[in-house]
This record gives C-alpha cells, sequence and structure tokens, in this order.
C-alpha cells in the first residue's frame, strides 16, 4: 500500500466511517495519531488498525479496551507482516485462568484492499479552519436546515419519531456471530450456532404450557464440550432420544448445568446465548458441574475402546445428541402419550438433524429401539454390515452402515439397547466393541 498522512477528516473519508466515529476511537485510546500542532495525522500502518478496529467493533461489539488491546498487540506486528504473503492474521485471547484462547480471524489482506481502493476520496475531502471560523457558516447552515424542511414536507413528529428509534433500534441490533470449526485435516465447516440455540428455545417455549415439560430446565442442544469435539481428530456423537429428567434434579435444577443459572428465565426472551452455550459445553467439568453419570458411562467403556471420551481425558472429545427432542420430560420417553410424542418429534427431530450438519461428525454410535433409525433421513449408502458380536447364548451384533451428511460420509454404528445404551453387554465387552470399531474405521 502506497506511504499516505493524512489528516481525520480525510482517514475518516478513506475509512468510511463519519468522522466522529474515528474520533471517538483516538479519544477512547483504541488508535493514537502522531499529533502536531493539535492536529492528528493517520499514516498507512494507523489507517490499516483503525480498519481493523471498526472491523472488530462491527462484527463483534467489541468495547474500548478490548479493542486498544487489540490493535496494541496488532501494532507490535504489523511491521513484520508481509501483506502480498498474508490473506488473514488471527487474534488471540487466552483467559486469566489459563483455559484455551478465543481466535479471531481478521481478513487483513482484503481490509488492506479496501483501505487501497479508498484512497482516492482524501483528495475530495479538504480540511476547514477548526470551529467555525469559515466566512458564512450560518447563511449555509440556514440554507441547508431549510432546505431539509422543505423536502420533509407533511411529515408528521411522530413520523420523524418513529424513523429515529427505526435508525437508533437498527444500530443496536447484534453482529451474527457464526462459528467455523477446524479439524486437523483442514476441514472447515461454518454454521449459525445462534439459529440452532435460537430454534432450541423455540422448541422449548412450544411445549411450555405441556405437563411433561420439567421445569424450570434448558433445551439440550447437546452434551458436551463442542471446542474439543471440533478440535478431535475423530468426531464422534452418540445418540438417545431426549434427555431424562434427572438431568434437572428437584433439589437443584441446575445441578449439573451451574451456568445456566445465568440465563434462565432470560434467555426465553432471547438473550445470553454464549452463557447457554458455555452451559452445553461444561457439562462434563466437574465440577462445577455433576453429570449424570451412571448413564453416560454406559458409553463411555466404548468409546475408550475408540481413543474417545465425554470427559476430555482421552484423543477425542465425543458429544451426547438426542434424535427427538432436546426437552426433558416426566415422564420419561416411552411413557409419553403417542400425541406428546409426535408432537415433540415435529419439532425435535428436524433440529437434530440441522445440528448433525453443523456438527460434521465421522461416526454416530445410536442404542436405542431399531425403529427410530427410521428417523434419521440422512441418505443411507450402503447396507447394514456387522463389525463385531459378542458371543454368547443369545448373540450380540454391532452393526455399521454409512451415511452422507451434508456431502460427507459418515458412520453409524447401532447396537441394541437395554435400560441404559448396550446395557446388556459388559464394560470388558464394551471396549472390545469400541477396539472393533476403531479397526474398522482404520481398515475399512
Amino acid at each position: 500500500m502506497q506511504s499516505v498522512t493524512l489528516k481525520l477528516k480525510q482517514a475518516s473519508a478513506v475509512l468510511g466511517v463519519p468522522p466522529k466515529d474515528l474520533q471517538n476511537l483516538v479519544q477512547l485510546g483504541v488508535i493514537r495519531p502522531a499529533r502536531r500542532n493539535s492536529v492528528c495525522w493517520f499514516d498507512t500502518n494507523l489507517l490499516l488498525k483503525a480498519k481493523v478496529a471498526f472491523y472488530l467493533k462491527e462484527s463483534l461489539g467489541t468495547s474500548s479496551d478490548l479493542l486498544a488491546r487489540f490493535t496494541e498487540a496488532l501494532s507490535q506486528n504489523l511491521g513484520k507482516l508481509e501483506m502480498k504473503d498474508l490473506r488473514d492474521i488471527c487474534l488471540r485471547s487466552r483467559p486469566l485462568n489459563g483455559t484455551d484462547a478465543v481466535e479471531i480471524k481478521i481478513p487483513i489482506r482484503s481490509l488492506a484492499q479496501e483501505l487501497r481502493d479508498q484512497l482516492p476520496l482524501a483528495s475530495a475531502y479538504k480540511d476547514l479552519p477548526k470551529g467555525r471560523k469559515r466566512a458564512g457558516w450560518k447563511k449555509d447552515f440556514l440554507r441547508s436546515a431549510q432546505r431539509v424542511a422543505a423536502d420533509l414536507g407533511d411529515i408528521s413528529e411522530e413520523q420523524i419519531l418513529k424513523t429515529v428509534r427505526e435508525y437508533r433500534s437498527g444500530r443496536k441490533k447484534l453482529p451474527e456471530i457464526t462459528v467455523v470449526a477446524r479439524t486437523k485435516k483442514k476441514v472447515e465447516t461454518t454454521v449459525k450456532i445462534n439459529d440452532l440455540i435460537r430454534e432450541s428455545w423455540l422448541v422449548y417455549r412450544r411445549s411450555m404450557d405441556q405437563p411433561f415439560l420439567v421445569k424450570p430446565s434448558i433445551p439440550i442442544l447437546f452434551f458436551g464440550d463442542s471446542d474439543r469435539y471440533f478440535s478431535s481428530e475423530l468426531r464422534v456423537i452418540t445418540l438417545g432420544l431426549n434427555p431424562s429428567r434427572i438431568e434437572f434434579p428437584d433439589e437443584d435444577r441446575f445441578l449439573r448445568f451451574n451456568n445456566a443459572r445465568k440465563v434462565y428465565p432470560r434467555i426465553l426472551e432471547g438473550a445470553s446465548h454464549e452463557d447457554y452455550l458455555q452451559a452445553l459445553n461444561g457439562y462434563f467439568h466437574a465440577p462445577p458441574n455433576h453429570p449424570y453419570e451412571p448413564w453416560f458411562n454406559s458409553f463411555e467403556h466404548l468409546l475408550n475402546g475408540l481413543d474417545c471420551s465425554y470427559y476430555g481425558n482421552a484423543p477425542n472429545t465425543v458429544l451426547h445428541t438426542d434424535l427427538c427432542s432436546p426437552l426433558a420430560t416426566d415422564p420419561t420417553w416411552s411413557k409419553l402419550s403417542s400425541e406428546a410424542q409426535i408432537g415433540l418429534m415435529q419439532c425435535g427431530t428436524p433440529l437434530w438433524h440441522s445440528l448433525v450438519e453443523w456438527l460434521s461428525p465421522d461416526l454416530i454410535i445410536a442404542s436405542v429401539a431399531r425403529s427410530h433409525l427410521r428417523r434419521i433421513s440422512f441418505r443411507r449408502q450402503d447396507g447394514w454390515n456387522v463389525v463385531h458380536t459378542v458371543e454368547r447364548a443369545n448373540r450380540y451384533d454391532v452393526e455399521l452402515t454409512k451415511l452422507t451428511i451434508d456431502g460427507k460420509t459418515a458412520g453409524l454404528v447401532f447396537g441394541k439397547a437395554a435400560n441404559t445404551p448396550f446395557g446388556t453387554v459388559s464394560n470388558i465387552d464394551k471396549h472390545k466393541i469400541g477396539l472393533a470399531i476403531k479397526n474398522h474405521i482404520h481398515h475399512g
């Protein structure tokens, strides 16, 4: 990019923002232009830092102190960057407690190109004398006001106020947030996670008057740490029908979802999506949460054979999902009326399919009544093949088929359930089943 030095008004024209907005960044210390004779001067690097700051503010609604820290970090490295070789940069912010860092990707190359394209505008914005010293400014102001009044015509005061309110409301709208998940294979999938969260709460609201809905509770879009799941080499999800009422114990409804205490019932109005997501991600983190281990451990021994775990103590982290509904019910699914089941599945099963498209799993492990498998509408590539048999008086077969999920092949494993997943199989045999599935995946 060519080297330039611009005053504030010219810089704001190049950046495509009102001068006041750029001045605010300066006053809040987000960017620090050089000052000569009480005038702020913006060079090429500072323009790019301002461009990044406005990009972050527009995308994330980031606070001024964080914007200042981000631009400072960018400033320290900007001189080392070769724009011709760079498409984007990543800002990484690690919490004080040392947990995983938050990463924000910034398309630095395209932002720099936008600045190049806008630079000619600087010459069109000549600086005026400071303050109101320009001769004739009062007459010009009155003429402009008269023209505006004439243009307004018969518009009522109420219409003007309504337009102002709509404009202010539009400015307050939150930015769209998407999640970009990367595996080590550099396969990327993008989803509007807020849409999934919003839909899960719509499902909850539709059933709020039903006597079978556990209240207070939250819809459980999935169980487990989605961040660790997306960083796993092998993506595995398990499948049930709907959450148990035991997920929300009478003595402490949010014993297993500690973060949900912050969001209920405010989230019913469409807020606190991030806290809700953290409540789901933290389910298997004990303490502060207390997962329903007797049920999930029915899967865990099998998962360990696959080098997987719900609890984060294996190379791959697993999520649990529910095919029929994200809502906890009392009574349990099998004791609900057919009418209640159908009503829940009408909303819950399409939501599950959207969720699975986002999760983009390599493997789905199901231990439910076989009749429920027909509710999975992803295209099946072939028939069922037995991948392992537990030899006993009534032999127990574990079967696998292949599905196409959003253009990707995924395995679907099935084993008969009892009161719990793979409930008639010993823990030792579950581990062997996991090993057999792993061998099948690696050797086909």
